[in-house]
């Protein structure tokens, strides 16, 4: 009985986790359209940083859904920006830009990496599949 107890509140726990990740890339766009500034502070909290070895934090992809989007609302951006910005370690960050590149999702210039079109659409596609 006791399992079922705590898988139970784990799955309470990851529903509200995610929902508070939601709530939060509302609220920026909220701050976005009304013209306000950010305050350059990570939007999610950093993936495994202090966690035990093999533990995940997150749900998986979503270190990529926090790049797609800051790149979203701050591209063009450099890496290490984008790594403090989303709260995705800068070897995930470098590892993501390098398969987005791959993909076409993402392009690099002197000021920093942006989305593509392409990106553009699989970031409305993730986020839809979101909601």
């Amino acid at each position: 009985m006791n399992n079922n107890v705590a898988e139970k509140y784990m799955q309470a726990r990851r529903e509200l986790i995610a929902r508070l990740g939601q709530i939060e890339n509302e609220l920026q766009q909220i701050k976005s359209a009304l013209g306000l500034e950010d305050n350059g502070q990570a939007r999610f909290a950093p993936a495994g940083r202090g966690a035990p070895r093999g533990k995940r934090r997150g749900k998986r992809g979503s270190g990529l859904l926090a790049i797609l989007r800051t790149l979203n609302d701050k591209g063009p951006i450099k890496p290490t920006e984008l790594a403090q910005l989303s709260g995705v370690r800068a070897t995930t960050v470098s590892n993501a830009l390098s398969t987005l590149k791959n993909k076409r999702l993402t392009a690099r210039s002197d000021r920093g990496w942006t989305l593509t079109p392409a990106g553009k659409a699989e970031l409305a596609q993730r986020e839809k599949l979101m909601a």
